[in-house]
C-alpha cells in the first residue's frame, strides 16, 4: 500500500493527535471485520498501534492519475509504477471506550 500524505490530511490527523505512521499500521495490520466499506469510496479500519493506542482511520483508494509523482520519493514511485494500491486517509481519531 502507498499512503499518500499531504498538508490537509497531515494537519487534520495531527488535529486528533495522530501520526501518519499510527494511521498506516492500524490499516496495514487491520484484522477482521476490518477494513469494511463505509461508502462507495470510503473505508474504515479500527484495531491498534504499535504502541497499543486504539484508533480509527477512514480513507479512500486513490488513482495513479491523481498523484503528481514529482512528489514522491524514490521508493514511492517504485511501488506506484509495481501497481500498490494508493490509500489517502481522510480522517482518523482514537476509539472511545464504548467502541473498544
Amino acid at each position: 500500500m502507498l499512503f499518500i500524505w499531504d498538508e490537509r490530511n497531515l494537519e487534520y490527523i495531527a488535529e486528533h493527535g495522530i501520526s501518519p505512521q499510527e494511521a498506516k499500521e492500524v490499516v496495514v495490520w487491520a484484522r477482521r471485520p476490518y477494513p469494511c466499506r463505509l461508502s462507495d469510496v470510503k473505508w474504515i479500519a479500527k484495531g491498534r498501534t504499535m504502541s497499543g493506542r486504539r484508533l480509527q482511520v477512514t480513507y479512500v483508494f486513490g488513482e495513479p492519475e491523481e498523484i503528481d509523482p514529482r512528489l514522491l520519493t524514490v521508493e514511492e514511485l517504485a511501488a506506484l509504477e509495481a501497481g500498490e494500491r494508493i490509500i489517502y486517509v481522510i480522517h482518523s481519531r482514537p476509539l472511545r471506550r464504548e467502541e473498544r
